[in-house]
């Protein structure tokens, strides 16, 4: 039985998984060995991000005592080894090509010599040259006509992207002396928009070439001649006719229409110990059967904007999340631990994050905690309540909000009362949360849309069985650079503290930065930044003169 082909819906999330995280083509982003040339055409690393490193290793069997490589290839093999850069590899590849015309190599020198020679291009361009950067750049778009032949939509686009690159690094020749490590990765994700609107193009232009064929095979046999127009080609117009009709916006049953109904008291009164006053059943009837709205829609770009002037020294982060949103049929962060020093304003960016995005959010701080209260509690005790994640739907009447976790590393460890950890292992499962049993209701309810955060100090404390649920990622200390972007936040916080407007608190003057800047010094931290502005501020009402 033949393989069913994928739809273009797998089709497009294989791609965007592969822009993600490319590592199944070109190799890990941090290798410890060389990788191939293929690897290298789509993006792969140097190891360790090094290319004299890289390099060295690569020759390593040219090099060896006792070598019968022609003797040609092992001195310029010696002399790239020793002074690696852009002149010393091309030296070799040359060595190396013209040797492999003789006749009296061994088959597996000739196939060694031919695998070192190709990846000497790539250390080249590593190195700063143009010419090689061009010669790797013609590669690269051969590699995705190659495989766009095949159907290999996700490393066509990863060819296509590194060939951009290489084409960019072959505008002007870099001095070697002056090479400066750089990741490629980085550089490339950058691209991604680029690749986005080029695959958007092209898109367009296969429907458009699709209309010329249907179009030309009418004029050929003329309307209702037989043969002349499929049903695929009248389902295609018929798409292209009504593509423009508005889609149903997403929503997810949270609680199944009769989940319910097994508990006491009708469905709008009654009476129990619930804080409430009121029976789980008639609490939570609202929501039975109820497709409940998905957050979606959000205007990435925009709210990139926003954030990046608000908090620069987390482009990278804020790069990473929005990520996560692109191409979804609704909003949804990867399961994220942000972990940094306390005061780099982890929990202050994801609450700002979560606004700009319009998705309903709770920060629920795991400091301290040493029961699962979070997961729900049984109605068998005085206090019964929903699980959290399930209290914030019913208070936002969103099926995906998000649920920050601050100070995760901070959860008691200890069992007897139940375990925050344990809770939050299971509804970080999709297994788990899908079918997720609340105690209180006593039914299963779909938390599968529900998006989770988190912030900590350090991952030391974090349990590992969260650690391999989350994506972690490095919060940087704010720089002074940031200063000025970071008050343009505070200084309106204060305000609201305060109970002020800025007629009675008006922004800080030059001077007033300059003696912030110099207080602060080389950044870091936001909370001793804070405590300076206020006492600044406090020293300006003292000094205000009275009338």
């Amino acid at each position: 039985m033949s393989k069913p082909h994928p739809t273009r819906g797998r089709r497009v999330a294989a791609t965007r998984l592969s822009l993600q995280d490319p590592s199944q083509y070109c190799g890990p982003i941090e290798p410890q060995t060389p990788l191939t040339i293929q690897e290298r055409l789509l993006g792969g690393e140097m190891v360790k991000n090094l290319p004299g490193l890289d390099l060295a290793i690569t020759i390593v069997s040219l090099t060896e005592v006792g070598s019968t490589y022609p003797s040609r290839v092992r001195l310029a093999a010696r002399k790239a080894a020793d002074a690696p850069s852009a002149k010393t590899a091309a030296a070799l590849e040359r060595a190396l090509r013209r040797e492999l015309d003789r006749d009296d190599l061994a088959d597996y020198q000739a196939i060694e010599m031919s695998r070192v020679a190709d990846l000497l291009v790539a250390h080249q361009a590593a190195f700063g040259s143009a010419e090689a950067n061009a010669r790797m750049a013609s590669k690269a778009l051969n590699l995705a006509g190659l495989m766009l032949r095949d159907g290999r939509a996700a490393p066509v686009l990863l060819a296509v992207r590194s060939a951009m690159l290489f084409a960019e690094d072959a505008t002007e020749e870099l001095d070697p002396l002056t090479y400066v490590a750089e990741q490629r990765y980085p550089r490339l994700t950058m691209l991604n928009a680029r690749i986005s609107r080029l695959s958007s193009e092209l898109s367009i232009g296969t429907e458009a070439q699709e209309l010329v064929e249907v179009d030309g095979a009418v004029l050929d046999g003329g309307v209702g001649a037989e043969g002349t127009v499929d049903e695929e080609d009248v389902a295609f117009l018929d798409r292209l006719i009504w593509k423009t009709k508005p889609t149903a916006a997403p929503t997810l049953v949270v609680i199944d229409q009769h989940a319910l109904d097994h508990l006491p008291g009708s469905a709008s009164s009654g009476s129990s110990n619930a804080s409430r006053g009121s029976t789980p059943r008639a609490e939570f009837q609202p929501l039975a059967g109820v497709a409940l709205p998905l957050v979606h829609g959000i205007d990435v770009a925009a709210v990139r904007q926003v954030l990046d002037r608000e908090y620069p020294w987390l482009a990278d982060i804020t790069r990473k999340v929005l990520g996560d949103l692109v191409g979804g049929r609704f909003a949804r962060f990867q399961r994220t631990l942000l972990v940094g020093k306390p005061g780099s304003g982890k929990t202050r960016y994801v609450r700002r994050l979560t606004a700009l995005c319009r998705i309903p959010s709770l920060v629920y701080s795991a400091a301290g905690v040493a029961d699962a209260a979070f997961g729900g509690t049984s109605r068998q005790w005085s206090t019964g309540r929903a699980c959290v994640p399930l209290q914030l739907i019913q208070r936002t009447r969103t099926a995906n909000p998000c649920v920050i976790v601050d100070e995760l590393e901070k959860a008691a460890t200890r069992r007897d009362n139940g375990s925050l950890i344990d809770t939050l292992t299971a509804l970080m499962e999709p297994e788990g949360s899908r079918a997720y049993f609340d105690p209180y209701v006593e039914t299963e309810v779909d938390l599968s849309a529900v998006q989770f955060l988190a912030t900590a100090n350090a991952t030391a404390g974090v349990a590992a069985p969260l650690l391999d649920r989350l994506r972690c990622v490095v919060v940087p200390d704010p720089r002074p650079q940031d200063l000025k972007a970071i008050l343009a936040t505070l200084l309106p916080e204060i305000r609201a503290d305060r109970g002020q407007d800025e007629a009675w608190c008006p922004d800080l003057d030059p001077e007033e930065v300059g003696i912030i800047a110099e207080a602060w010094g080389k950044g870091g931290s936001i909370r001793p930044l804070r405590r300076f502005v206020e006492t600044l501020l406090s020293g300006r009402e003292a000094l205000a003169p009275r009338h």
